[in-house]
């Protein structure tokens, strides 16, 4: 079974495509720059009509030999069976099939089409010929939208299903990734290729134009590399935002890793002092993960101290009460959100082997007690604050204010893991338990680790489109 990782792009042009397949439409046109991925895709589609439409009879055509055996390379990894599925031609050898009336017109059930905009590669006539004679469903590749002098021009660009262009793949920080996976690929084939030619067979004029084929497309692949370089250097693209995704999905990586794995969480416990400061010192360098999921405009910590905050009096200082996370809005108009950050190993409901009563599941004394904490904060800052904290500037003068009208406040806890057994399925009386219970709290949002990485996700992926 092939290991090959979808990227978000990817994943959301294979969508687009067989949403189209099930509306009944027949042509589907993907545009993606070279260098994103479009033979790993086209893999893909394969594999999702013969597993999930048991279609059994495709084809693949493309305009260099090279690309038509790196696509059977790629596909044999998937399964045998999907390798004899899905046959591959060149443009020029359907074509030639076709008027020697070798192939028939209801031969294949599904026809992926490459490079169809490459008019110096692929000749219009082949393809005009190619998609008058089948009657099959036609999936079609290109780098960008075809000119209007193509001859299919019209029809094609009206089926576009996705689009991705450089500027995309660039900053969704993947563009190299995908050149180091296709470059590494290439050059399997092409070490497979040659160390199965045997010491004395001949080098026929086909395996000398394939290697030459090969090293072409090698260099091709480079020169896509070196446009897309120009392109950051031109300006167009701005290179902070680009290091700030980089950033943030580095982060989501290290979110992952503290939430599933033991070992490394419990090191980083050992060296942070406790199991709650490893999560206050991730938060703290990662204070964007709040923005999005909260229901804020965006969140910062007050006047850039730390999340971790003592709140009395007028300057958030002193003797107080102590609160996981101080936050500010920064709208127009600035109020406060209290946070307590637990851990994702804590309860939420009681260990017990019976329910408190039919049905009905008591929550956990580290869940009850950390509501508790957050109102004992916020009741204590109330009073201290009053309405209004303002903050001044480095010569006292008053810079801004920050008001406090039954402010916001959240609490982390948990992971919604602990209402699923070993094989995945939901304790359903548990989970409602705990939902009607979260729902019933008006004043303090309840979020588990695990929902909080969602919208971590969501926020670096942009999946809330």
């Amino acid at each position: 079974m092939s290991n090959y990782h979808l990227f978000e792009h990817q994943k959301n042009a294979l969508t687009k495509v067989f949403e189209n397949y099930k509306n009944g439409n027949s042509l589907s046109l993907i545009i993606m720059p070279a260098g994103s991925g479009k033979t790993q895709l086209a893999t893909h589609i394969v594999k999702k009509f013969y597993e999930d439409y048991s279609l059994t009879s495709m084809a693949y055509i493309s305009s260099q030999k090279v690309l038509q055996m790196h696509f059977k390379n790629r596909i044999s990894e998937f399964t045998p069976l999907l390798k004899e599925t899905v046959k591959s031609f060149t443009y020029k050898d359907i074509v030639e099939e076709i008027r020697n009336s070798t192939i028939s017109k209801s031969q294949f059930q599904v026809l992926i089409f490459d490079d169809v905009d490459e008019c110096n590669i692929t000749n219009e006539v082949q393809l005009k010929e190619i998609f008058e004679y089948f009657n099959s469903q036609k999936i079609c590749f290109a780098r960008s939208e075809l000119p209007k002098n193509n001859i299919f021009s019209n029809i094609l660009n009206q089926n576009m299903v996705f689009k991705h262009t450089y500027k995309e793949a660039i900053k969704a920080g993947n563009f190299d990734v995908l050149q180091k996976i296709i470059s590494n690929n290439l050059i399997e084939d092409f070490k497979n290729e040659v160390e199965g030619i045997h010491i004395g067979a001949v080098w026929s004029l086909d395996i000398k134009k394939n290697i030459l084929n090969r090293i072409k497309l090698l260099e091709e692949e480079n020169i896509e590399s070196e446009k897309a370089r120009k392109l950051i250097k031109s300006n167009n693209i701005d290179t902070t935002e680009i290091e700030e995704i980089g950033y943030k999905k580095k982060q989501l990586k290290e979110f992952t890793k503290l939430l599933n794995n033991n070992d490394y969480f419990d090191n980083h416990a050992k060296e942070q002092n406790g199991e709650e400061h490893v999560w206050q010192t991730f938060f703290e360098k990662n204070q964007w993960i709040f923005g999005f999921g909260l229901n804020f405009i965006f969140n910062t910590s007050l006047e850039g101290k730390k999340l971790e905050q003592t709140v009395a009096g007028y300057s958030v200082k002193g003797h107080g009460k102590r609160t996981d996370a101080l936050l500010q809005t920064t709208g127009l108009i600035q109020t406060l959100c209290f946070g307590e950050i637990k851990t994702h190993r804590k309860s939420i409901l009681k260990n017990l082997k019976h329910p408190y009563r039919s049905e009905s599941w008591a929550i956990s004394d580290e869940l009850a007690g950390g509501i508790a904490q957050i109102q004992t904060t916020i009741q204590k800052s109330l009073h201290n604050i009053s309405s209004r904290l303002s903050i001044p500037d480095s010569d006292g003068f008053e810079q801004n204010s920050i008001y406090l009208y039954k402010p916001k406040s959240f609490l982390i806890l948990g992971s919604l893991s602990e209402f699923k057994n070993k094989e995945g399925h939901i304790h359903e009386d548990k989970f409602s338990s705990f939902k009607l219970f979260r729902r019933s709290i008006s004043d303090v949002e309840i979020i588990t680790f695990d929902e909080l990485y969602e919208r971590a996700n969501a926020i670096v992926n942009k999946k809330w489109k």
